[in-house]
């Protein structure tokens, strides 16, 4: 990518391996991403630049070409297909892989059918779509099968002998588990012709099928979801929300934009990899965001070219992605995030505190002493929680083993106070001080440094604070 040039590959090189041939358009820096087909496949490659393509590489493909396949292999024997969905000799049926068929652990699209077969039967059975790269399952009574392309153009074909009466499961799905579309399932007495052409539609692309999610957006119903300038919502997705085919929930909003205008839309997790789309009128397509908003987040500028309703749609890079996001416009946005990505372990809350949540803020030079006591502001442009609170981290160097009191205190805002320092964890505190004001006492470690952070506990909320630290004797 780069220049204007975008370009993809599957199996250019052979033996699934990728090949690119590219006249480049001009000088500069170009983008190359390494990815694989299938979903969560991991391993060592080789990645090479030359003047002259390499031959073809022989042989068969990885071991990576579906994940999970034990795993697989063990759902599909114990599952019952519904009645409606039985092949035999002879049978030629059309069906269709969507979201609403089964989605297994690992993120992989399945859709199962009975095949009937007698003793001494010998046939094949063909999966063939234009829609995506077909991947064919057969299973049980003491036989596990797939094949990926072997009927050709993508499509799969497995051949079966059987001595006596029996039942198969036979899972229809893609290559990688992810793709959707139409296909037909049929059964011959012998392998037919391979068929010709190119591979389905729905071949992994630089889009990642996400175009299924943003086909959607014109059908999505925002209900009472409305965003307002310079405030934060909070929300989550859930199983219970909308999921496109590309495998991601989304939830949609309205915001109303008046012509000319210019605002800023930030969509924030600390819980998955966040993905932003913006789609209204007078926009000639749906606007994305991916990471712009730094750390995983997403960040969209936009410039109303129409007075209207718009919809925005948050939603999740990976499918089946759930968790609590903020979302805010504004007219100044604070700098893009910084960090890590978000595990996606599902194990996080909105309002969460743990050591990594405390180590990852800049500290910037802040630093204060024991006995000090100093003023400060809490800012839109310090760290924002994906629950919409700012965070301000300072240091603190004392003598270890001394026991201080941390004090957080302020007119404009109700305060909330982490603290966190080798083998202490995180102690938080929201009113252990006057009124709303936060208090915490702790020993210094024996490396001598505690991480104080400065937040409030309503989000959005900024303002003046006083920050002080004074040795005091246990009792």
């Amino acid at each position: 990518m780069g220049n204007g040039l975008q370009l993809s590959d599957d199996d250019g090189g052979g033996n699934c391996n990728s090949t690119i041939n590219a006249l480049l358009p001009a000088d500069g820096i170009y983008r190359v991403g390494v990815t694989s087909f299938s979903t969560r496949a991991t391993g060592a490659y080789e990645l090479k630049i030359a003047a002259e393509p390499s031959d073809e590489r022989p042989g068969s493909c990885g071991p990576g070409t579906f994940s999970g396949t034990e795993e697989i292999a063990a759902f599909l024997e114990a599952l019952e297909p519904p009645d409606e969905r039985r092949v035999e000799l002879g049978s030629d049926v059309t069906g269709t892989i969507s979201s609403d068929d089964f989605i297994t652990e690992l993120d992989q699209t399945i859709q199962t059918w009975q095949w009937h077969v007698t003793a001494g039967e010998e046939a094949t059975i063909e999966l063939i779509s234009t829609d995506f790269d077909a991947y064919l399952w057969v299973v049980g009574s003491g036989v596990s099968l797939v094949d990926d392309d072997g009927a050709g153009n993508c499509n799969s074909a497995i051949s079966i002998s059987v001595t006596a009466n029996t039942s198969y499961t036979v899972g229809v799905t893609s290559l990688g588990g992810s793709m959707v579309g139409n296909f037909r399932l049929r059964v011959l007495e012998s392998p037919g012709s391979l068929e010709d052409g190119g591979c389905g539609t729905g071949m992994f692309s630089s889009s990642d099928n996400r175009q299924a999610c943003v086909d959607a957006i014109s059908g999505l119903d925002t209900g009472e979801r409305f965003l307002a300038r310079e405030r934060v919502v909070r929300a989550s997705l859930d199983e219970d929300d909308f999921r496109c085919d590309h495998g991601s929930y989304m939830d949609a909003w309205t915001l109303f934009g008046e012509r000319g205008e210019t605002v800023t839309i930030d969509l924030t997790s600390e819980e998955f990899d966040t993905y932003l789309y913006v789609a209204g009128p007078g926009l000639e397509t749906t606007l994305t965001s991916d990471d712009d908003g730094g750390a995983c987040n997403s960040r969209l500028e936009l410039e109303f070219p129409m007075s209207g309703n718009y919809t925005v749609v948050a939603g999740s890079f990976n499918p089946g992605a759930t968790g609590n996001y903020g979302l805010r416009i504004t007219h100044n946005p604070p700098p893009p995030r910084t960090g890590d990505c978000p595990s996606e372990a599902g194990d996080a809350t909105t309002n969460s505190w743990n050591e990594s949540s405390v180590t990852s803020l800049p500290i910037e030079g802040r630093s204060i002493s024991t006995d000090e006591s100093l003023d400060g502001f809490l800012s839109r442009y310090d760290v924002e929680a994906s629950s919409g609170e700012y965070r301000q981290a300072w240091r603190l160097e004392g003598r270890p083993g001394d026991f201080v009191s941390i004090d957080l205190e302020s007119d404009e805002f109700d305060t909330f106070l982490a603290v966190s320092g080798s083998g202490l964890g995180v102690e938080t505190d929201d009113d252990g001080g006057e009124s709303t004001n936060s208090r915490l006492s702790v020993v210094i470690p024996e490396d001598g440094e505690l991480i104080i952070v400065v937040s409030s506990f309503s989000s959005g909320t900024t303002g003046e604070f006083i920050l002080s630290v004074e040795k005091r004797e246990r009792k």
